[in-house]
């Protein structure tokens, strides 16, 4: 994900809602907040010159983690024009190096789309509540960039 300069013609192509799941069984307790998890995957579809995120997240009673009261996940494709022009050989493996700055964008709008679903379809319930926070786009890039795994704990 170096920086090269390529007009990329970034679009959005598709936002699906994979998942789904809420526990009316559990409660959160008062004055408490909830733990969350979210992980994300990145997937280039060099043929279609398509760019995949898949965003998770899951909100669970605090210090239980086991205990999910709520969870979603939502895949975004982004059109990447020139996707192809970005790809390099490593051996065996392709790889794509897009700036950071446009992987940064397309990830802050996935969450987005997770913040937008997760609200829509807790709405109504017992958690209704619960909102995916506002997080660091640029800390979660840069924990993919440099290896790191790329789920966020609270």
């Amino acid at each position: 994900m170096d920086e090269k300069k390529v007009n990329l013609g970034l679009s959005i192509a598709g936002i699906a809602e994979l998942g789904f799941f809420v526990n009316e069984e559990l409660s959160l307790p008062t004055g408490k907040e909830a733990g969350l998890n979210i992980s994300l995957s990145f997937a280039p579809q060099l043929a279609e010159e398509l760019v995949r995120f898949t965003v998770e997240a899951g909100f669970h009673l605090p210090d239980e983690p086991t205990k999910v009261l709520a969870g979603g996940k939502v895949r975004t494709d982004y059109k990447v024009e020139n996707l192809k022009k970005l790809a390099t050989r490593q051996g065996e493996q392709e790889r794509i190096n897009l700036p950071d700055q446009a992987v940064i964008t397309m990830l802050s709008i996935a969450i987005s789309h997770l913040r937008a679903l997760l609200a829509r379809n807790l709405s109504g319930t017992r958690h209704n509540q619960l909102m995916l926070p506002i997080l660091n786009p640029t800390e979660l890039f840069m924990q993919i960039k440099t290896g790191s795994e790329a789920t966020k704990q609270q």
